[in-house]
């Protein structure tokens, strides 16, 4: 049973990368697998035979939630943005009590609150500069307001579009790893539409960099988890309730200035309220299952 939840776990994060306000680090935290992925990535020299099954499980879990169900949710969100942006909301808060309890003190004082405030905000800082870096960058007068993406690409296999490659592969872990990156709003960002369109070269290189990444980042990661708890589950809350903003930035607000009034808004509201609440109940029950 545990190895199965591991695989549906995976299935839930793979397919969520789908949706460009979430994350599949947003949504291992919520489940409560982050830390066991970070263990088992950072452990595969010491226990190869355990941490490699387990990651076999959930890579599998989460390709087949990423294939199968990605051109379904794009399609969903396309034709019903608010019903299926609300489950996707509920499912994010419904695993902030998990993170809560990673930082629950003996004893609550002034002090801590104002402090892990303080850190949360900073995570919602950095994760909102970061899904909104191209705004950033057009106000500071860093690139033109007619620039829709960082950088673009160009057939054949030049040095720019090497670096790309790289670069996006390197996007990619980041999104992977950190809590509240989201991977496809990062690479709309990057100006890349579609990886699966890119030639095998690219696929290559973008997957050399992607597995480059995770090893780099999750080492430091972990060891900020584990030496400074407090503080970096703070600002990870910080990130999953920062990442809640694109959703209802990209879909809840476009979604409700194209509704049409009459039945059709009291109907979709009906049901975005049921599949919020379907969202986060499920999630408090899935975060049970923690394998961490």
């Amino acid at each position: 049973m545990k190895g199965f939840m591991v695989a549906i776990k995976g299935f839930i994060i793979g397919s969520s990368m789908a949706v460009p306000g979430v994350s599949g680090g947003t949504m291992a935290i919520v489940l409560g697998i982050y830390d066991r992925l970070l263990a088992a990535i950072n452990g595969i020299r010491k226990d190869f035979k355990n941490n490699f099954w387990f990651l076999l499980r959930f890579g599998v879990g989460a390709g087949l939630g990423l294939v199968l169900l990605y051109e379904l949710i794009g399609q969903l969100l396309e034709r019903f943005p608010i019903p299926v942006s609300a489950l996707f909301f509920g499912a994010v808060i419904g695993g902030i009590p998990t993170l809560l309890g990673k930082i629950k003190p003996e004893k609550i004082t002034t002090r801590f609150c104002v402090t892990s405030i303080l850190w949360g905000l900073i995570g919602v800082v950095i994760v909102l500069g970061v899904a909104n870096i191209l705004d950033i960058l057009k106000w500071l007068g860093v690139v033109s307001s007619n620039v829709t993406s960082l950088v673009s690409t160009t057939e054949g296999i030049t040095l720019p579009n090497v670096l790309l490659w790289i670069v996006t592969g390197l996007v990619i872990s980041i999104a992977l790893i950190l809590p509240g990156i989201s991977t496809s709003h990062m690479l709309i960002i990057l100006g890349i539409t579609s990886i699966l369109s890119l030639p095998l070269p690219a696929l290559l290189i973008i997957g050399v960099s992607l597995l480059v990444g995770i090893f780099a980042i999750t080492k430091p990661l972990e060891w900020a988890m584990n030496r400074f708890t407090r503080p970096t589950y703070c600002v990870i809350i910080g990130f999953v309730v920062g990442s809640l903003w694109d959703i209802f930035a990209d879909y809840i607000i476009p979604g409700f200035a194209n509704l049409s009034t009459g039945w059709h808004w009291l109907l979709t509201i009906v049901v975005s309220v049921v599949l919020f609440v379907g969202g986060l109940l499920g999630l408090l029950q899935l975060s049970r299952f923690s394998d961490d």
